[in-house]
């Protein structure tokens, strides 16, 4: 296991894009540590100073085609909402390349202009959390083909999809004129990127690792294998994780995953936080979501079948447990894991016990 300090710059420019497409509320973090009943929000505005900047900056600094921004990096309709356009065609289509990138963008961009059919339509699987399914002998547009429609589209998405891998040149021409613009300001703040790379990774880069990975994502470790974990700067409190790669798997951790655990279980004694949690868990399709979720982790579509729930309605619920900290959740392609998060609810637990049961020793 090796961590490498060097920013993504073409991983995060594609980040960026869809947080902009999305349109990304500046003030989500800070509403959701309220939410879990957080009060003294000073020490998360000093934390949170350089990643707002970087985002306040960037929006300055890169003139984009908004039309093709919209059309690109905006998630397909029928996919649930994310707040990183995870679902969009641009992250679909070039992220899992993006991610084992080590060159400059100009060499990223005429690698993507030699791919062939075949490659495309695999990276696109695998965004899918398809890889899995993929061997040297697959025919990957028979696959494609089969799983179409498992895919929880609507038929214009589905369209819009087709066509992008039928035009493809076309798409990584427009999505190549917004990334450049976003490209550039990354590389003229590198070295305040850097610097924040430095300032925030302390956890990956120590030996205890392992640790950080097993408390601040349900990123599951195999025994023998060699991964690279790199920070992640625009989005701090995502992970994304991509299995395939030519040095094995990599995972980018957001910077203020730490903190933002350490936030949330100083504001888990609140009385505001233990009923909203209360509530939340007195719905009986998040109970048995949550009872699920015991087991292992589990994606978006997974738990809708299991339950037979739209896709929009399981993200509806997951994203009120994540909100108050019941759960965390990790991107892998685009699809999102979701597990308990248990150093936080055995936080809870206990500050239940205190509250309700004050004077109870046990026996």
């Amino acid at each position: 296991m090796r961590y490498l300090a060097e920013p993504n710059l073409i991983l995060e420019s594609l980040i960026y894009l869809g947080l902009r497409a999305s349109k990304l509320d500046p003030e989500l973090l800070e509403k959701r540590l309220i939410k879990m009943g957080c009060t003294d929000l000073a020490p998360f505005h000093s934390h949170y100073a350089p990643f707002r900047q970087l985002l306040e900056q960037l929006d300055r600094e890169a003139a984009l085609p908004e039309e093709a921004l919209a059309e690109l990096f905006t998630d397909l309709a029928g996919f649930p909402r994310s707040t990183a356009g995870a679902y969009s065609l641009a992250l679909l289509l070039f992220l899992p390349a993006a991610s084992q990138h080590t060159g400059d963008l100009e060499t990223f961009l005429s690698a993507m202009a030699c791919r062939t059919e075949e490659d495309v339509i695999r990276d696109f699987l695998v965004s899918l959390d398809l890889g899995q399914e993929i061997t040297e002998e697959t025919d990957c547009a028979a696959l494609l083909k089969k799983k179409m429609p498992e895919l929880p589209l609507t038929k214009r998405s589905r369209k819009t999809l087709l066509d992008a891998l039928r035009n493809y040149g076309q798409v990584l021409a427009q999505t190549a004129a917004c990334l450049r613009p976003v490209y550039a300001a990354f590389l003229a703040l590198l070295p305040t990127l850097k610097e924040i790379a430095r300032g925030g990774s302390a956890e990956m880069s120590s030996p205890e690792m392992e640790r950080y990975l097993r408390e601040n994502s349900v990123f599951q470790l195999t025994p023998g294998a060699e991964y690279t974990i790199r920070p992640l700067l625009i989005d701090p409190c995502s992970n994304l994780f991509f299995e395939t790669g030519t040095d094995g798997p990599v995972l980018y951790c957001g910077l203020m995953q730490q903190f933002m655990r350490q936030q949330q279980q100083m504001a888990s004694g609140s009385r505001e936080h233990i009923c909203e949690c209360l509530h939340l868990l007195g719905d009986p399709t998040r109970f048995e979501i949550f009872c699920y979720l015991r087991e292992r982790p589990a994606y978006g579509q997974e738990l809708s079948e299991r339950f037979g729930l739209a896709r929009n309605t399981i993200h509806y619920h997951m994203t009120k447990l994540f909100d108050v900290g019941l759960v965390r959740c990790m991107v892998k392609g685009a699809c999102v894991y979701y597990s308990i998060d248990e150093a936080h609810f055995s936080h809870l637990l206990d500050h239940q016990r205190t509250l309700f049961l004050p004077h109870y020793r046990g026996k």
